[in-house]
């Protein structure tokens, strides 16, 4: 049934994690710094299988508690492309017997003859271009770093081969959650796994809609798609909200902000209302939200609608890194709401309770990873307390006056963030509009 983890992993594996890795550090350096030599860790309750059907998979021989770290994995080859990719995993299988090995423990067949185009390129130590295209597209991931204070960081395009974390199978309803801090991968189990329960990863975008899902597994993982299930929008209603956002947008490119923000609402209610909760409606009520508060300026409905995206985008998937990425959208909303006096000190502080749950349910509970992610917000929060604790000194400016040095402050501290991370829904309207193509 299951075979021995030696007999699979052409690579050592350490199952008990050296302080020396932790992800506070790698999140604290630069992409190109990173473990000093590559280091794969396996959780000890978690067994390597193979089968005629699922292939090699990790499997719990024990009953293991939500939030475990379950590994972590340094990449066999990095680059900026798929394309490239090949290209330079075919240099370094020549040139080095122990990359060849590893790169030839990786799935990806090319039908009946695949045992024997692998065992002749081990022989001749030259792996053939079509094995490796197979090998390439089944297995890479591209690399993903982490948002900073809800904004996804400007860094150049990179993909790469993590020999140990491929070995996870796909599922559309998956109990692990990958992340990357640095050049490193790792996995956390994200609910309860018992034992003898396979730990399944999503190797796509919670968003993508039904029939993309379908497109992009059968074109590069040879694998069919699980749905359609009880979350999926069926095709004609996906339709019609792609146009209505095609519409919105032509309407905000004629200067027309008011019916623009009656076709959203309507779009939202459709949402709403068409009785699925498709995780592929994020990002029209990002889109939503994104107006209401930029151009409307009303920023309780740009709060209401970030929520609304939060309990789309977590139908399937609890926590995600999408996830951490919009509950720090949601506070930095809320932060911005309390300067204008819209909401409340206790909404605050429950934005950035669910915040900080969702940075340690996926990142983990090392001191100090929250305020590393979101720095900027770290600081908007640093300043609020400071400002509660002000003394009243008689001639000090009043309470408007005060919320409006707050809201200078904050814009300040924005400013200061957006240096080192920017939100791409920004540089392209047509790209956050219309995010249902």
């Amino acid at each position: 049934m299951a075979m021995l983890e030696s007999i699979l992993l052409p690579f050592e594996t350490v199952r008990e994690l050296p302080q020396e890795w932790g992800i506070a550090k790698l999140l604290n350096v630069k992409l190109e710094n990173n473990l000093p030599f590559p280091g794969r860790f396996l959780h000890p309750d978690v067994q390597v299988g193979n089968s005629p059907h699922r292939g090699r998979h990790f499997k719990a021989t024990k009953t293991i508690p939500a939030g475990e770290l379950l590994l972590l994995d340094s990449p066999l080859v990095l680059a900026a492309s798929q394309e490239a990719l090949v290209t330079l995993a075919s240099e370094k299988a020549i040139s080095d017997a122990g990359f060849q090995r590893e790169l030839l423990s990786l799935s990806g067949g090319i039908g009946p003859n695949d045992g024997m185009m692998r065992a002749r390129a081990a022989d001749a130590g030259v792996v053939p271009r079509q094995l490796l295209e197979s090998i390439v597209k089944h297995n890479f991931h591209e690399l993903e770093q982490p948002s900073v204070d809800g904004k996804a960081p400007e860094s150049p395009p990179r993909c790469g081969l993590w020999p140990l974390a491929c070995i996870a199978n796909h599922s559309l309803r998956p109990n692990i959650v990958r992340f990357f801090a640095g050049d490193v991968l790792y996995m956390r189990l994200s609910k309860e796994a018992r034992a003898g329960e396979e730990l399944l990863d999503n190797y796509i975008d919670p968003r993508q809609p039904l029939q993309e899902r379908h497109a992009f597994l059968a074109r590069v993982h040879d694998i069919s798609d699980e749905g359609p299930d009880e979350f999926d929008a069926p095709e004609p209603i996906l339709q019609e909200l792609q146009a209505g956002c095609e519409k919105a947008q032509r309407l905000l490119e004629a200067c027309r902000l008011e019916a623009a923000m009656e076709q959203f609402a309507a779009l939202a209610g459709r949402c709403s209302t068409c009785g699925r909760r498709d995780p592929t409606f994020t990002d029209l009520l990002l889109a939503y939200a994104d107006v209401a508060g930029q151009l409307a300026g009303d920023l309780a409905l740009r709060a209401e609608c970030l929520h609304a995206a939060l309990s789309y985008a977590t139908a399937r998937e609890t926590c995600s890194t999408l996830s951490c990425t919009l509950t720090a959208e949601i506070l930095s909303a809320t932060l911005e709401a309390e300067v204008a006096g819209d909401t409340t000190k206790a909404t605050v502080e429950e934005a950035e309770a669910v915040a900080r749950k969702h940075v340690q349910s996926v990142y983990g509970s090392e001191p100090g990873l929250f305020e590393l992610l979101n720095p900027g917000i770290t600081r908007r929060l640093q300043g609020r307390a400071c400002v509660r604790k002000l003394p009243r000194i008689p001639g000090a400016k009043g309470p408007q006056q005060l919320s409006s040095s707050a809201h200078q402050q904050a814009e300040i501290m924005d400013a200061e963030s957006s240096r080192t991370a920017q939100d791409p829904r920004s540089s392209s309207t047509e790209t956050w509009l219309c995010g249902l193509d």
